[in-house]
């Protein structure tokens, strides 16, 4: 729960914090395992690249330093994560939203590991861009 709380933290404040706290004590409990978590991981080098590239009037006032901290906090999460069989791919050297073939590979590191139950997975040979770590 603590470590779900400091992501919320960085994004809500105040009255949001407290409903996202009810909410998430009545739910979390009833809530099933997920049968795989991708997480895309990607410097912010990259992070601030794709919204720029995206344009969306709403991200226009993320700031560098926000985009740090909410990846640290998403890094930080998973690096703790031990609810089901997590992958964790470094995506920031490839474009899976423009280049199918980037797409494809994506598809098929999350194919190759669906429904394994592996936490722990190994850099696939296949593209050194892809790196897996868990």
């Amino acid at each position: 729960l603590h470590r779900i709380e400091s992501l919320a933290r960085i994004t809500l404040d105040g009255d949001e914090m407290a409903l996202y706290e009810s909410l998430f004590s009545i739910m979390e409990p009833n809530a099933p395992a997920p049968d795989l978590v991708v997480y895309l991981q990607s410097s912010v080098d990259r992070l601030m690249h794709n919204i720029a590239q995206r344009g969306r009037s709403y991200e226009r006032s993320m700031d560098r330093a926000y985009i740090a901290d909410l990846a640290d906090a998403y890094d930080r999460f998973f690096f703790h994560y031990a609810k089901g069989p997590l992958l964790i791919l470094n995506v920031a050297q490839i474009d899976f939203v423009n280049n199918a073939d980037d797409f494809a590979e994506l598809l098929r590191q999350i194919v190759a590991v669906e429904g394994t139950g592996t936490t722990y997975l190994k850099p696939p040979a296949s593209d050194e861009r892809f790196t897996m770590f868990g």
